[in-house]
């Protein structure tokens, strides 16, 4: 039914839309009188730089989505269909993220104090609902087919978001270190090391509530839902979902986190510690949607 590149697209685009969210709501915390006065280079550097990778990690979603349909004749349906759903809104929110993402990027990169700054606030508000608009839609993809016992429960939809919010602040803590940017933003990025500790904790939370859902299920596909989550808890995909998912995915950047809030100091850039929790995030990500997505599949190809 799925292949790797639904999978590649799960995790994408719900990294971007995440990063969308984090990049819009880090410039929005820039004072107007900033704005109106011009930006600081770090400034410009650090947003500008986030904003292409919004965009770059949009479009490539993007195309994993469409290698996964194999027709691309089926946009055409995207575009015209009366009766839009999950599915033309998820399209038609990455396609605007891609648009807006791109036109922001080349804003933040000029050195000139910005015009119109209410304008541009309300094009970075705009930013960050699509950003979550698409990271929802990631879950909304598999929670709505209810064909799929696993897969139809909001417990999913939760899992996903949060999975995609803890990969994308670990992607623009990291991203910041990178440029060697990591001194001249610590308070924030401090701020954001916090509320990423506080999601993986969420995120933990939601997968416990999605196999629990899995293995209650007392309706006529209980049998269904409760193979898939054994599957994940003892079977063939266990090894994926206890140490690709739980642990490196949620343990690991966690234990950095706390280790980064204890220390007193700054952290250094180009430093192997901003680096290695988004890493360890993303393998994390990949691996729950590649459980999730194999897991459903499974017993209904089965049956």
């Amino acid at each position: 039914m799925f292949d790797v590149a639904v999978i590649c697209y799960l995790f994408l685009g719900g990294l971007s839309g995440g990063l969308c969210v984090v990049a819009a709501a880090s410039a929005l915390s820039i004072p107007v009188s900033y704005l109106r006065a011009g930006l600081a280079l770090e400034q410009r550097r650090l947003l500008g730089a986030s904003f292409v990778a919004c965009a770059g990690g949009l479009l490539l979603s993007a195309l994993f989505l469409m290698a996964d349909a194999g027709n691309v004749a089926a946009l055409k349906y995207l575009v015209l269909t009366p009766n839009p759903g999950y599915l033309v809104l998820g399209a038609w929110s990455i396609a605007a993220g891609i648009l807006l993402s791109l036109a922001l990027a080349i804003r933040w990169r000029s050195p000139e104090p910005a015009r119109g700054v209410l304008f541009m606030r309300a094009l970075l508000v705009l930013e960050a609902l699509i950003g979550a608009v698409v990271v929802v839609y990631t879950g909304l993809f598999l929670a709505s087919m209810f064909a799929v016992p696993l897969w139809n429960t909001p417990w999913l939809v939760a899992l996903f978001a949060a999975s995609a919010s803890s990969c994308a602040l670990s992607a623009f803590v990291a991203l910041c270190n990178a440029l060697g940017l990591s001194a001249a933003f610590s308070a924030w990025m401090r701020r954001l090391v916090q509320l990423d500790g506080a999601i993986l904790l969420i995120e933990a939370v939601c997968a416990v509530g999605f196999v629990f859902v899995a293995l209650q299920t007392d309706t006529g596909s209980a049998v269904v839902a409760q193979a898939s989550a054994a599957r994940l808890l003892s079977g063939d995909l266990s090894a994926a979902w206890w140490v690709g998912f739980t642990l490196l995915g949620i343990a690991v950047p966690l234990a950095f986190d706390l280790a980064l809030l204890r220390s007193q100091r700054t952290l250094a850039p180009y430093s192997l510690k901003a680096l290695a929790p988004a890493l360890f995030a993303f393998v994390g990500g990949f691996c729950l949607r590649y459980c999730v997505v194999m897991a459903g599949m499974h017993p209904v190809v089965g049956f």
